[in-house]
């Protein structure tokens, strides 16, 4: 009798915890339902006179308002500039990637191992330089400073690594090499931020696009050219041609115009009577 009525308890008790555990786990999936419902997409009013201006300008994207977007930026002489030089250092960036085993065994006989080992070095160490570059950025908001000066640490490793290929010293080429990646991947956040504050407030999504799109065609024209001076006057022209393209691509930096919009929009003061009594987003 004792027995049954300990297990009747048991029973009882398994129960009601099973419903309390039901009933707090639908209170907690309300209460997230509703945090998640009430939360608003962003403030009520903008924090900033960068976000006052995105939302005036913000339009729905449809065909014509890209090509007008597009034609904002074609006119952008700034950013015209920039882009080459960011085509520039993206299309070495490829072409280096793609004829580094035959830049290597051109000095180093049967060294296809090692080749493939700075490439490696050369592409680890450049994300450190990538992520360095993002938090100078963000602590120094100096971008075409650090755009200019990244650009040509470019220049100058390159012509270390040819050095180095020349010496013939194994050791020297590692180092070269991968102080070469630290910077040339480095460039790379750098010039996308740069382009994205002389642009403001154009969508990012185009200029990004814009950037890319002309890289993309570079590297394929470096690659082929680069190829082609290797196997007909070797290595050592290949890499001086580069070494040029890259300080060619830092003097464009140096002259592009230093017109920070968004940096400029951030330090005005924020104009909230502009702004409408509700924002229903």
């Amino acid at each position: 009798m004792q027995l049954q009525e300990k297990t009747y308890k048991n029973g009882a008790n398994h129960q009601i915890n099973s419903k309390y555990g039901e009933v707090a786990g639908d209170m907690k999936t309300s209460r997230k339902e509703m945090e998640i419902s009430n939360f608003p997409k962003r403030p009520k009013y903008a924090p900033s006179q960068a976000q006052i201006d995105e939302r005036e300008n913000k339009e729905d994207v449809t065909l014509s308002v890209f090509f007008k977007s597009l034609k904002t930026l074609l006119k952008n002489k700034s950013f015209l500039i920039h882009t080459v030089a960011y085509g520039f250092c993206y299309g070495i960036f490829s072409a280096i990637g793609t004829l580094l085993n035959q830049f290597i065994l051109n000095y180093f006989e049967g060294a296809e191992e090692d080749a493939g080992r700075m490439g490696l070095a050369m592409i680890i160490i450049g994300m450190v330089g990538s992520i360095l570059t993002g938090v100078v950025l963000d602590k120094t908001h100096k971008f075409k400073e650090t755009a200019f000066v990244i650009f040509l640490m470019c220049g100058v490793s390159i012509c270390g690594f040819l050095f180095a290929l020349e010496l013939r010293s194994k050791w020297m080429v590692y180092v070269a090499i991968s102080i070469f990646g630290f910077f040339l991947n480095a460039y790379m956040p750098a010039g996308i931020e740069f382009a994205t504050e002389l642009t403001f407030p154009s969508p990012e999504s185009t200029v990004t696009g814009i950037l890319l799109a002309t890289s993309q065609i570079l590297a394929v024209i470096f690659t082929l050219v680069l190829s082609s001076v290797n196997k007909t006057f070797g290595t050592f022209w290949a890499l001086s041609i580069q070494a040029i393209i890259l300080f060619i691509g830092t003097v464009l930096t140096g002259l592009t115009p230093n017109k920070l919009r968004k940096q400029k929009a951030f330090m005005q003061d924020a104009k909230f009577d502009k702004l409408p009594t509700e924002d229903n987003a």
